[in-house]
């Protein structure tokens, strides 16, 4: 950290990937490098700054990044410069009979027999990655995340910064949730991205934990963690390539250089105009947290993992219904009993005053219609949980997915 760090909220960092498919078959594109040489005037890169965006490549080759090229001021109306960078690239991409498309898996690829890897920079990394837990399987190569990146100048906000996140994370999944097919198949759950995300590295468990971090607020404390999750994949890894505080991957990780906590468990939606009405509320939500609006600092310590972790995996669950008042009272809710829906409700009656009208429209329309999943599933004849393991039929899936990738293309919500 440097003393050139931004303080709580000063300024947000997004971040959102796409991937690239063929506009007949559907099927994945490994062309991003060929994206971002041609917008480099034909000279290999693995980032483009393309304005206030930059485009940069993921670990496979189909999937492309769109990012902030400085960190965010104003998160309000500031879909329409992303939405501006995935009309230039659909417009490239006509030429390659390719599109992008939104969501955060695509519903019927073979990891297995699809999956190209970036060949380029931090080759050595990704091939270790690749070698301990085999990179094709769908939580490496399927999947499309949006990051938010929130600053902190100093340990204090750090702690402070950190105890709001991990009362936020079990309730985002079911506002973001976009991966309901899988393989072809509806799964019966709504975020198949967050199943495979919480399983892909289980060889070392210790690396993605419960997903929900531990109630740590300072900085030696996460270093101790560290060591920890270092010592756990020594066996796997003895050149010590992946151990660096970057190989955490729980739900929310501190990027101590940079001065930043990164969320790392919402899905893509289908068009930016939505992502960020997401951020936007989530942001005013820390805001409320972190501010003591609702409950002091102390409080929000105490909350263990394991508490946060089962009420985060309501979202593999048909009933959402939340029993416990030690979290309900942390966002000043009074109820004994209250649904994910409900709560969300309630935090957003108080927190829109810091949106703008886009963000409000689109939190609105997804806590009215629901998360894009169930928006999805609707188009398909089994409802949701009510076949498991459920193919569904190609041609509506190829269907609904070009119509997705209409909404990307326009800026618009799916319905």
């Amino acid at each position: 950290m440097s003393e050139e760090n931004l303080g709580l909220f000063e300024a947000t960092g997004i971040e959102m990937e796409y991937m690239v498919v063929d506009e007949e078959t559907q099927k994945i594109k490994p062309i991003v490098e060929k994206i971002l040489t041609d917008f480099n005037d034909g000279e290999f890169t693995d980032e483009v700054v393309r304005g206030e965006v930059t485009w940069s490549n993921e670990l496979v080759a189909h999937v492309i990044e769109l990012k902030g090229t400085a960190p965010l001021s104003e998160l309000n109306g500031t879909h329409h410069k992303f939405h501006k960078s995935i009309q230039e690239i659909n417009r490239y991409l006509k030429k390659e009979k390719a599109y992008l498309l939104p969501t955060a898996m695509h519903p019927t690829m073979n990891p297995d027999l699809e999956t190209v890897l970036w060949p380029h920079g931090q080759k050595e990394i990704y091939g270790q990655f690749n070698k301990i837990f085999s990179c094709k399987g769908h939580g490496w190569s399927n999947l499309q995340s949006v990051h938010i990146n929130l600053p902190f100048s100093t340990e204090d906000e750090f702690g402070r910064l950190h105890a709001a996140i991990r009362l936020l994370l079990p309730l985002i999944p079911h506002l973001t949730a976009s991966s309901p097919l899988m393989d072809g198949q509806m799964t019966g759950f709504e975020d198949n991205r967050l199943i495979v995300y919480e399983n892909n590295q289980k060889k070392v468990p210790l690396i993605t934990g419960l997903v929900i971090p531990e109630p740590v607020f300072t900085f030696d404390g996460y270093e101790k963690l560290y060591q920890s999750i270092y010592k756990s994949i020594a066996p796997l890894d003895p050149k010590g390539v992946l151990q660096h505080p970057w190989l955490n991957s729980r739900g929310a990780i501190p990027k101590f250089p940079y001065g930043a906590i990164e969320i790392r468990i919402i899905d893509t939606q289908e068009a930016p105009r939505m992502d960020f009405a997401l951020a936007t509320l989530f942001v005013e939500t820390l805001k409320r947290l972190v501010g003591e609006s609702w409950s002091d600092y102390e409080e929000q310590k105490k909350l263990t993992t394991e508490n946060l972790k089962s009420i985060y995996d309501l979202h593999l669950k048909k009933e959402r219904i939340i029993e416990d008042t030690n979290f309900l009272k942390l966002f000043n809710i009074t109820d004994k009993k209250i649904s994910l829906n409900e709560i969300w409700q309630k935090i957003f009656e108080e927190v829109s005053i810091g949106m703008g009208d886009d963000e409000v429209s689109g939190i609105e329309f997804i806590l009215k219609e629901g998360n894009l999943s169930k928006r999805i599933l609707k188009h398909f004849d089994s409802s949701f949980h009510s076949t498991f393991d459920s193919t569904s039929d190609p041609k509506k899936i190829h269907e609904v997915y070009r119509n997705l990738a209409g909404c990307l293309e326009k800026n618009c919500a799916f319905l």
